[in-house]
């Protein structure tokens, strides 16, 4: 227990005076791991005038198992004596909606819950339970699947508003913790399967690595990962003053860079460089590869010769031959195979850079003159912003259901900005096009209501 209780105060010390007073929240599965890290940061609290919040998600995925598991953080949070938050998100509609695997949705669908009870509740962090084994797991999945040498880093202890109280300590150790504390975890059937990579890495490719090619191969993972981390905090500030070196004025949402200046970098440096210009136009770079990054370094050698394009999943990459530059802008190609979706907090904004806006959503008790105003009794979240998809309809008042290719095509909206357009949608479908086209579920004469106020504007 002490070990743990240590590990915990350790990589909590530089959090202290940050959350002194304030409320930190703690996201609780109900495994052995989140039972141990709630407990340990219950006990680390007392005197420090922290108020510890537990946290939990039900993704309904696994039936009643998982609301099984909602009931037992419930109790857990009771017998600690601390305030929880639970809250379920259906993630295989969301999964399917936004054309993600279950996973990814999973962890989206967790963060924004997270983070929006730390909103609610005043919290300055979010404390999660990845331990000592999920770091070896991850930096092995990372170096399997070829990542550079920021994926070798592993998971961060703390970043943002995220922290990692138990990095350091094992699932033996948490196991250890709770039959000390005689807490009760939940065991997810799951995770002993092999239908994730991530499962196979743990129940299949570890023991054997373990067992016939290093006794200790953890340690030589976590080595590996501690020099990874050196050397890309290096090479990140390197490239982060590359890029003010090389940055030039550019047209507004566009980055541009001197292709003489990045040149004359180091090709690891200019690779980072124009990763980091990407990034700057909104760009999450979840889908770009080494070779993408190639490609615009490739254009950039000859920006002064010849003019060039290169396509990334959200950034178009331009030279034009002439002033021996190379600009990123935010792209989206015409195709609606290429989707882009974002869920929207109600209330709340989202950051949409795959159409260049912003979405904010306000709750109101009666309607004005500025932005679309929806009964909020007439919607069925989640809300999403989105670009259009094939079959898209909405129902028109005096007309009703018409596809919104054709409602485009009548009000003269050019071809090259339809797949631009923020579409707003609820779990039934369409609801607008912002100042284009509204569906009549929206617009219906409910002087009592409480509205729902989306403003769309931009992204700066």
């Amino acid at each position: 227990m002490e070990h743990l209780d240590c590990a915990v105060a350790a990589t909590l010390l530089p959090y202290e005076a940050t959350v002194a007073g304030y409320a930190l929240v703690a996201a609780v599965s109900g495994g052995q791991d989140s039972c141990a890290m709630a407990a340990a940061l219950c006990r680390w609290a007392a005197g420090r005038g922290v108020h510890i919040h537990v946290a939990h998600l039900d993704h309904c995925l696994r039936g009643a198992e998982s609301r099984a598991d909602a009931l037992h953080v419930a109790r857990l949070a009771a017998s600690l004596g601390v305030p929880c938050t639970i809250a379920a998100r259906d993630v295989g509609s969301a999964a399917r909606r936004l054309h993600q695997g279950a996973q990814e949705a999973a962890r989206d669908a967790r963060m924004r819950f997270l983070h929006d009870v730390a909103e609610r509740v005043g919290a300055r962090a979010v404390a999660i339970g990845h331990t000592r084994d999920d770091q070896v797991e991850t930096i092995l999945h990372n170096l399997l699947r070829g990542s550079g040498v920021a994926g070798l880093r592993g998971l961060a202890p703390y970043g943002g508003a995220i922290v990692r109280p138990l990095l350091t300590v094992s699932r033996h150790d948490t196991s250890a913790y709770c039959d000390a504390l005689g807490l009760e975890y939940r065991i997810d059937g799951t995770n002993a399967g092999l239908a994730y990579e991530r499962n196979r890495i743990r129940n299949r490719l570890l023991p054997l690595l373990r067992a016939e090619y290093h006794t200790d191969v953890d340690g030589a993972l976590l080595r590996l990962s501690e020099i990874a981390r050196a050397d890309d905090d290096a090479l990140d500030g390197w490239a982060r003053a590359a890029l003010e070196a090389c940055e030039a004025s550019g047209r507004p949402g566009s980055v541009a860079l001197r292709a003489d200046a990045l040149a004359a970098l180091p090709e690891g440096v200019r690779l980072r460089v124009i990763r980091l210009a990407a990034r700057a136009t909104g760009d999450p770079l979840t889908d770009v590869t080494l070779e993408h990054a190639r490609r615009v370094d490739a254009m950039a050698a000859a920006a002064s010769s010849r003019r060039g394009s290169v396509t990334w999943p959200r950034t178009e990459w331009r030279a034009d031959g002439a002033d021996g530059m190379i600009a990123a802008a935010p792209h989206l190609p015409p195709s609606s195979a290429a989707r882009v979706a974002y869920e929207a907090p109600i209330p709340g904004s989202v950051d949409c850079p795959g159409l260049g806006v912003t979405a904010e959503l306000e709750i109101c008790t009666e309607q004005g003159s500025d932005g679309l105003f929806m009964p909020l009794a007439a919607l069925r979240p989640p809300i999403v912003i989105r670009n259009r998809r094939p079959g898209d309809r909405l129902r028109l008042r005096g007309v009703g259901h018409r596809k919104l290719q054709d409602i485009l095509v009548d009000r003269k909206v050019p071809r090259a900005q339809r797949d631009r357009l923020p579409v707003v949608c609820d779990a039934e479908g369409p609801l607008a096009v912002p100042d284009i086209v509204t569906d009549d579920r929206v617009l219906r004469d409910a002087p009592d209501s409480i509205w729902l106020r989306l403003r769309i504007a931009a992204l700066a």
